[in-house]
C-alpha cells in the first residue's frame, strides 16, 4: 500500500504561517516569499499583521512583495497603510509603490487617495498609479498635473502618466508640454518618449509651434521615429541652434517620403553663408551629422559652402564645418587645400583641421602643410594631416625642419616616423 504524500514545508500553509513568526529573520523572509508565491488570498491578512511590528527592512520589503501577489482590495489597503506609515524610509515607500502599482485597477483608488498627502508620499503614489498602467489613474494624475501643488509631485505626475498606455494619458503630456515649469516640459517630454511611436501623431503638429514646444517636439522626434509627413516640418529646425541636434536625428530615421538632398542639406548650406551665429552653428551641426549619415547625398553646391565656412569667426561652427569636410573626403580636397594658404588665419586653421580628421590626406597638401608646422594656430593640426599622408609627405617636411624654429621641431618629429 502506497505511503499518502505529506506536504512540504516549502509549500505548507501552516508552517508557512508559523514561520512568519519565527525569531530568525531568514525563516521569516523565506516563509513570506512562499506564501506570495502559494497565491492563496488568505495569506494577505496575516502578512499585513505581521507587516505593523516587523523590524528587520529585509523582511519588511519580502512582506510587501509578497502582498503586491494579491490584486485584492485588502492588498492594496495593506500597501497603502506601509506607503503612509514608512514616511522617510525611501526603500519601503518605494517597494510599496511598486508593489501597489503591480495590483493593477484594484491598487488605483487606494493609491489615487494617497496624492493629498504630500511629498514623498504622493510623489510614490503617482508612481503606484503609473505602474498601474490603468486608464483609470489618469484622471487623478491630470488632477496633480494641472494644479499648482509641489513642483516633485507634478513632476512625478507627468512621468506616471508616461507608462499609462492611452490616448487620454498621450492628450495631458502634450498639454504639460506647455507647462509654465520647464522641469514638468522636459518631465512630459521624456514620458512621451516612452510612449513611444503611439505619441508620434499628437506630437508632429508641435513642430510647427515656435519656441519650446518645437524643441520639446524635436526632442520627442530624436528617440521617437517621427512620421515622414512631419520631415518638412523639422527642416526649419535644423536652423536653430537649441534645436538642430534633434531635428537632425530625427530627419536622418525618417525612410521615404521625404527627400533630403533637395530640402535640408540645402538650407544649411544657405545658412552657413549667413551672418547669424546661431544658425551657422546649426547649419554647421547638421552637416557635420548628414556628412557622416547620408554622405552620397551632399552635392557640390553645399561643399562649395562647408569649404566657405572653414573660415567661421566661432571655433565651434568651425569645427563641425571641418569635421562634415573630413567626413566627405575626398570630395572637396581642392577647395580645403586651396584655403591651406588663405590670407586668413581661420581659414587656414580650419582647412588643417578637415585634412587631420579625413581618413585619407591628398598627398598634393604636403607642401601647404608642411608651411603651416610653423603656425602656432595650425600646427598641431598640420602634423596629423602630414602623418596621415605618411612617406609621400617626407620631402616637404625635409624643407620645413631646415627652416629652423618650432616648425623644425615639429618636422623632426615627423621624420623620425619615416626613417
Amino acid at each position: 500500500m502506497a505511503t499518502p504524500r505529506t506536504k512540504s514545508p516549502k509549500n505548507d500553509p501552516a508552517k508557512l504561517l508559523a514561520a512568519l513568526t519565527s525569531v530568525d529573520p531568514k525563516a521569516r523572509r523565506r516563509a513570506a516569499g512562499a506564501l506570495g508565491n502559494l497565491g492563496d488570498a488568505a495569506a494577505v491578512a496575516p502578512l499585513a499583521a505581521q507587516l505593523t511590528y516587523e523590524r528587520d527592512l529585509k523582511v519588511i520589503e519580502a512582506l510587501i512583495g509578497a502582498i503586491g501577489r494579491f490584486a485584492t482590495p485588502a492588498a492594496a489597503a495593506a500597501l497603502v497603510e506601509v506607503l503612509r506609515r514608512e514616511r522617510g524610509r525611501a526603500a519601503l515607500q518605494w517597494a510599496a509603490a511598486n508593489a501597489l502599482g503591480a495590483l493593477g485597477e484594484p491598487g488605483v483608488g487606494p493609491a489615487a487617495a494617497c496624492l493629498g498627502d504630500g511629498p514623498p508620499t504622493a510623489v510614490y503614489a503617482a508612481r503606484a498609479l503609473g505602474l498601474s498602467r490603468s486608464p483609470s489613474a489618469v484622471p487623478p494624475l491630470v488632477a496633480i498635473r494641472v494644479g499648482v501643488g509641489p513642483l516633485a509631485l507634478r513632476e512625478a505626475a507627468v512621468e506616471a502618466l508616461g507608462s499609462i498606455d492611452h490616448d487620454a494619458a498621450t492628450a495631458a503630456l502634450i498639454a504639460a508640454l506647455g507647462d509654465a515649469q520647464p522641469d514638468v516640459q522636459h518631465a512630459a517630454a521624456k514620458a512621451l518618449v516612452r510612449q513611444g511611436e503611439r505619441a508620434a501623431p499628437a506630437v508632429a503638429p508641435l513642430l510647427r509651434a515656435g519656441d519650446e514646444l518645437s524643441r520639446r517636439a524635436a526632442y520627442v522626434f530624436s528617440f521617437v521615429k517621427a512620421p515622414a509627413e512631419a520631415a518638412p516640418d523639422l527642416v526649419p529646425l535644423l536652423l536653430r541652434r537649441e534645436t538642430a541636434i534633434h531635428a537632425t536625428t530625427a530627419l536622418a530615421a525618417i525612410d521615404g517620403g521625404f527627400d533630403l538632398a533637395a530640402e535640408a542639406l540645402p538650407a544649411a548650406g544657405a545658412a552657413l553663408d549667413g551672418d547669424d551665429p546661431g544658425r551657422c552653428y546649426a547649419a554647421a551641426w547638421t552637416l557635420s551629422q548628414l556628412a557622416r549619415r547620408r554622405p552620397e547625398r551632399v552635392d557640390d553646391g553645399v561643399i562649395a559652402a562647408l569649404t566657405r565656412g572653414l573660415a567661421q569667426p566661432e571655433y565651434e561652427t568651425r569645427s563641425r564645418v571641418a569635421e562634415a569636410l573630413a567626413a566627405l573626403s575626398p570630395r572637396g580636397a581642392d577647395g580645403v587645400i586651396a584655403r591651406l594658404d588663405d590670407a586668413l588665419p581661420l581659414a587656414r586653421q580650419g582647412a588643417a583641421a578637415a585634412l587631420a580628421q579625413a581618413t585619407a590626406v591628398d598627398p598634393r597638401a604636403a607642401p601647404s602643410l608642411a608651411r603651416l608646422l610653423g603656425d602656432e594656430g595650425c600646427a598641431v593640426w598640420a602634423a596629423e594631416a602630414l602623418a596621415r599622408i605618411g612617406r609621400p609627405a617626407r620631402e616637404a617636411v625635409v624643407e620645413a625642419a631646415a627652416r629652423g624654429g618650432e616648425a623644425a621641431v615639429r618636422a623632426r618629429r615627423l621624420l623620425a616616423l619615416w626613417p
